[in-house]
């Protein structure tokens, strides 16, 4: 647990009694084992100008409230809790923690994950108030897998600062949650978020219809890879599915606009789904998702060729994608 006093760490912020500047934006669920540093993380950040941190609890079953609480009582004036009677859902209690944010910019960052760098923040707010025209900034991260307690990657592998706009984020989701820093421009959630399994990603599009994203290649946080995780306890495929539906859902939202790009997206994600099924000796269910995209001329030369290793020379296709991805490290 952090030892800095709340007079220590408010001492150097200019304005105190104004509106924070930054709201940190925090959902947990049964995360005794990583609140405490994830909250550490936050109190350590060293600003000039005020932040807040709003903690959505919903209802754990295990000990991350009191330990919440245990950081509230020391803390009274910086943390915010977010309570609820009983388990209301990820999408929900994110909503809800979303919306009670008050700052200038929201600082995303799960319950499990945690930020690394004292200056995150001031770096982030920095680079937003001196460009308008940029409303996401966001930046790299390592990957720590809590069974082997090891960084095993950092995501994504770009190694410069790249400004970005909303069509890379219909190419893939550009970076974890835990680095993300919006503009509050009061974005309204939408209904159907409560029903979607994944809910950055498409958060991420409602801003960036509104402006430009800032990517940094620093590593500035850990996004943390364990058996609880909503993310990685999920199968590929299942993953691939609940893209799918969120690009859908998106392509209704934006009014048709992006048509194109997101149709692009969910035919891949289509045809990396065949090739889950081949993995798994799923070959009439690939071959079908495969043959549907032949028959649309949606599946491009390359992918065919693929395709038709993976199915027939799983061995040379192995020995290929493991030199591929020993290439892309480098």
């Amino acid at each position: 647990m952090i030892t800095k006093s709340e007079q220590e760490i408010v001492r150097n912020w200019k304005d105190i009694a104004s509106n924070p500047i930054v709201s940190i934006c925090c959902i947990t669920y049964n995360h005794e084992k990583f609140i405490g540093a994830a909250i550490d993380s936050f109190l350590m950040q060293q600003t000039t100008f005020p932040f807040e941190i709003i903690i959505g609890e919903d209802c754990s079953t295990d000990n991350t409230l009191n330990i919440i609480n245990e950081y509230k009582d020391r803390y009274p004036s910086l943390i915010q809790v977010i309570t609820c009677d009983f388990n209301i859902g990820m999408q929900k209690i994110f909503a809800r923690t979303f919306n009670t944010c008050s700052g200038t910019y929201i600082a995303l960052c799960e319950g499990d994950d945690y930020w690394t760098n004292i200056n995150k923040l001031q770096k982030q707010v920095d680079f937003l108030e001196n460009n308008s025209d940029f409303i996401i900034c966001c930046h790299r991260s390592e990957t720590f897998d809590q069974s082997s307690q090891a960084i095993i990657s950092s995501y994504p592998n770009i190694k410069q600062e790249k400004d970005m706009m909303i069509d890379d984020l219909f190419n893939a989701n550009i970076a974890n949650t835990c680095t993300f820093v919006y503009r509050n421009i009061n974005i309204k959630i939408p209904d159907f978020f409560k029903e979607l399994k994944l809910g950055d990603w498409p958060l991420h599009m409602l801003h960036a219809e509104h402006g430009k994203i800032k990517y940094f290649p620093d590593k500035m946080a850990t996004y943390r890879v364990h058996d609880n995780g909503i993310w990685t306890s999920t199968n590929r495929i299942q993953r691939l599915d609940d893209a799918i539906e969120v690009l859908k859902y998106m392509n209704e939202y934006f009014e048709y606009k992006y048509t194109i790009q997101i149709k692009r997206l969910v035919n891949r994600s289509i045809f990396e789904k065949a090739l889950c099924c081949l993995e798994i000796n799923q070959y009439s269910i690939a071959d079908q998702y495969y043959q549907d995209l032949c028959q649309s001329n949606l599946i491009s030369l390359p992918s065919k060729m693929k395709y038709i290793v993976k199915k027939k020379y799983p061995s040379i296709y192995n020995l290929i994608l493991f030199f591929y991805r020993k290439i892309k490290r480098q």
